[in-house]
């Protein structure tokens, strides 16, 4: 077994980033998978010798509909390379959406994969439910420890939009609602605002956000309604610097909302406050420790390889 395991992570670009500055503080060596490694018809010398030095393949969020990951796993098994595959949310839906079309879960990739984990309890309940047996290992970023900040002078309103996926993320509550509340700033992150037509003036589209501690010391509240979700790193990371959050999962100290009424109904109330949000901040600190995270993932590794 490896002193520090060597994992090739594969996946959602973001969650790779994450894990990528994350892994070192339990001893872990991650790398990702190139362009080359990709192709598994091309020869490669040099792919061939990178495959013989993976410990562990780690892909984060499946999309069971890929041929592109299958021939990937394919390529793990013969080199002897386990298999890990860690769902984030989205991803359950296409596999919901496999089982109604074909009745079955896809041997041609989970007959390969080693180890399912999955992002929160939620998240792993709903998958027992379909049938895969998981293990919970969070994705927690450093930032979701953090000092409490106090609220802005002036009401804002934090919504996290992704380009290409409004619908998901229903930007047609955000827009009702910055309508409804004209006189409260919407700060909309991940989009430039292109190609979504007329919007209410008191939406301001930010585009990628680098410094979110700045953007956070703005506003009083994240609204993160979505279609589905596991436990967003984004909640976490507001309720540990005291905002307010309407979200669309039950969580502790949030508001959940999956209707525009809801929403409305709890955005008015988060407005009248004047003091943080120190329940949700003392419930993140107590229970999410991203060291702890790696910590455990680096035991799941270490059970792999010991086999």
């Amino acid at each position: 077994m490896a002193n520090r395991p060597r994992i090739l992570l594969r996946g959602s670009p973001r969650w790779v980033r994450l894990l990528s500055r994350t892994m070192p503080a339990v001893n872990v060596c991650p790398t990702h998978a190139d362009k080359p490694m990709q192709n598994p018809g091309r020869f490669d010398w040099r792919r061939r010798l990178r495959w013989r030095r993976t410990d562990v393949l780690h892909q984060v969020m499946l999309d069971c509909r890929s041929k592109n990951t299958q021939q990937f796993f394919e390529t793990a098994q013969r080199y002897g390379v386990p298999i890990v595959s860690h769902w984030i949310g989205s991803d359950v839906l296409r596999l919901c959406e496999h089982l109604e079309q074909y009745g079955q879960l896809p041997s041609a990739l989970f007959d390969r994969i080693d180890l399912h984990l999955a992002d929160s309890p939620q998240l792993a309940a709903e998958l027992a439910g379909l049938g895969v047996r998981t293990e919970v290992v969070r994705l927690l970023p450093p930032s979701v420890s953090a000092p409490i900040m106090p609220l802005p002078t002036a009401p804002a309103v934090l919504v996290y939009l992704p380009t290409g996926a409004e619908d998901f993320y229903r930007f047609d509550f955000m827009k009702q609602l910055a309508e409804a509340f004209g006189d409260v700033t919407f700060f909309i992150a991940a989009n430039d605002g292109n190609g979504l037509g007329a919007t209410p003036s008191n939406m301001q589209f930010l585009g990628e956000v680098t410094d979110m501690d700045t953007l956070y010391k703005k506003v009083n509240v994240l609204i993160r309604i979505c279609e589905h979700d596991s436990l967003s790193a984004m909640v976490l990371e507001a309720l540990a610097r005291g905002r307010y959050v309407i979200y669309s999962e039950s969580f502790p100290h949030t508001d959940q909302a999956r209707t525009f009424d809801e929403a409305q109904t709890a955005l008015a109330e988060i407005l009248q406050q004047r003091a943080p949000n120190q329940l949700g901040s003392a419930h993140v600190a107590e229970h999410y420790s991203w060291q702890a995270e790696m910590q455990q993932l680096r035991e799941h590794y270490d059970r792999l390889l010991a086999r």
